[in-house]
């Protein structure tokens, strides 16, 4: 009587597809992510020694408005053009009228681009205006 062999061959697990599936999500994750290299808005806030300190946070009530030395404008670290500079101060003072507008502005920007900005808000009857200076935003001063 002969008997049969039972004895199967080990069992090999083939790890190549599990390598290529993690190659792939890899590349796929490289590929999808974006890389930021903004550091932020670049300005030169004006010194003043009579500036009031009021701290770097900014209510809930209020509006961050940013003119830097070229005379782009940025509402709440959104960059708007001229153009769209009602639309965006209307979007963000959210229906409010009370909103307090922090005009933050490079010593070298136009004066004429600062006028614009608060004429525009003050057509809006968004009145109130605060004109930051370096002494008061000193941990902003990079932004």
């Amino acid at each position: 009587m002969r008997f049969r062999n039972n004895k199967k061959p080990p069992l090999m697990m083939d790890v190549t597809p599990l390598v290529d599936v993690v190659f792939l999500l890899l590349i796929f994750f490289m590929v999808t992510t974006t890389f930021s290299n903004d550091q932020g808005i670049k300005l030169d806030l004006p010194k003043a020694d009579t500036a009031e300190k009021t701290g770097s946070n900014l209510q809930d009530n209020s509006i961050r408005a940013v003119v830097d030395s070229q005379g782009r404008y940025y509402i709440d670290n959104s960059e708007v053009m001229a153009e769209q500079l009602s639309s965006a101060l209307l979007s963000a003072a959210k229906g409010k009228k009370d909103v307090l507008i922090h005009v933050q502005a490079d010593k070298n920007s136009s004066h004429g681009s600062i006028v614009y900005l608060m004429d525009t808000a003050r057509k809006l009857n968004l009145n109130r205006f605060s004109l930051v200076t370096l002494d008061q935003f000193s941990s902003e001063s990079e932004k």
